[in-house]
């Protein structure tokens, strides 16, 4: 049986930081992404020994990072994380949780110090524009990413249901 359902691969993208930044106090690089950009801020990048995954969005974009030849590198891979409606998204086991602020835009934190924004692109460069908006522009934002987030949770329970049933 041919499943009706396309799965798309998801984008690749590749950060590389040299020595200088991975012995420096912190680290933060920007990923351009449909409409948005996603800021990865890493605090005392030298703690890190080993590879590790993280997740932003679902399975929008999900990052690994590795240190392989002196160099850290993020990319995007396949899905290491799953999610289910109304609940935290989890990634290897960690759940992660996404937190508003006007400042920063959507952003959780995914180890102790690693921190992931999302800002959209058409962003008021005026603070005094930004300041009137604000309220209303935190709920909208807010309220159109709970719904994305639901949209995404559903789609990956009815592809896990397809895949199961596939293989079963």
């Amino acid at each position: 049986m041919q499943s009706r359902y396309k799965i798309q691969p998801l984008p690749t993208f590749i950060i590389e930081v040299t020595l200088d930044e991975l012995f420096s106090d912190s680290i933060t690089k920007t990923i351009e992404y449909n409409s948005c950009h996603v800021d990865i801020n890493i605090s005392n990048p030298k703690n890190y020994l080993e590879g590790f995954s993280i997740c932003f969005a679902s399975n929008v974009l999900f990052i690994i990072m590795e240190l392989k030849d002196n160099i850290f590198k993020l990319k995007g891979n396949e899905l290491h994380g799953s999610c289910t409606s109304d609940q935290s998204i989890i990634i290897n086991g960690k759940k992660i949780e996404f937190d508003f602020d006007k400042k920063t835009g959507i952003c959780h934190k995914v180890f102790d110090n690693i921190t992931m924004s999302l800002h959209l692109k058409d962003t008021p460069k005026s603070i005094n524009e930004e300041e009137k908006e604000a309220p209303k522009k935190e709920m909208s934002t807010l309220n159109s990413l709970k719904k994305f987030h639901k949209l995404l949770c559903q789609k990956e329970y009815y592809l896990n249901e397809l895949e199961h049933a596939l293989y079963n």
